[in-house]
C-alpha cells in the first residue's frame, strides 16, 4: 500500500511538472553587436529621416523555448517629426529600418527588426512615458 501511494504522488508531481514546463516560456538573449559599413554616415542618414533627442540601436540573440532569433532593437526617443497616428509611425519605422539595414555590413545579421518610439514627457517629479514598437521581419 504505502507503495502504491508513493508512485502515485510521483506521478500526479511528474504530471504537474510536465503541465508547468508546457506552459511557461523560457527567453535567454545574448549580445549581437550590430556590425555597420559606416556608422558615421548611417548617424547622419539617420538624424536627417528623424528628428529625436536620441536613438539607440541595440543588437541580440533571443531564444525562445529553444528557437533562437537574431533581433535588433531601434529606440528612438520623443521623435519630433514620427506623428502620433500609428500609420504615420509605421510608415517611418519601415523607412528607418531599411535604411539600417541597408548600413549593415551583413544584411541577413538580423531576422528581426523591433523598432520603438518613444514619448517622454517630465513634469516637475513626474515622468510620463508613451511606447509604440513595431516589429518587422
Amino acid at each position: 500500500m504505502v507503495h502504491l501511494d508513493k508512485i502515485k504522488s510521483l506521478t500526479l508531481l511528474a504530471v504537474v511538472l510536465t503541465l508547468f514546463n508546457l506552459a511557461c516560456t523560457f527567453t535567454v538573449t545574448m549580445p549581437n553587436q550590430a556590425k555597420f559599413k559606416s556608422l558615421t554616415q548611417l548617424d547622419k542618414e539617420l538624424d536627417s529621416l528623424v528628428h529625436s533627442e536620441s536613438n539607440e540601436l541595440n543588437g541580440q540573440w533571443v531564444k525562445v523555448d529553444g528557437k533562437k532569433k537574431s533581433v535588433l532593437k531601434i529606440s528612438i526617443l520623443n521623435a519630433q517629426n514620427s506623428g502620433q497616428d500609428q500609420d504615420s509611425q509605421l510608415s517611418l519605422g519601415k523607412t528607418v529600418v531599411h535604411l539600417i539595414k541597408s548600413s549593415l555590413t551583413d544584411t541577413a545579421q538580423f531576422e528581426i527588426y523591433q523598432i520603438s518610439f518613444i514619448s517622454k514627457i517630465n513634469e516637475g517629479v513626474l515622468t510620463k512615458e508613451k511606447t509604440r514598437t513595431y516589429s518587422f521581419e
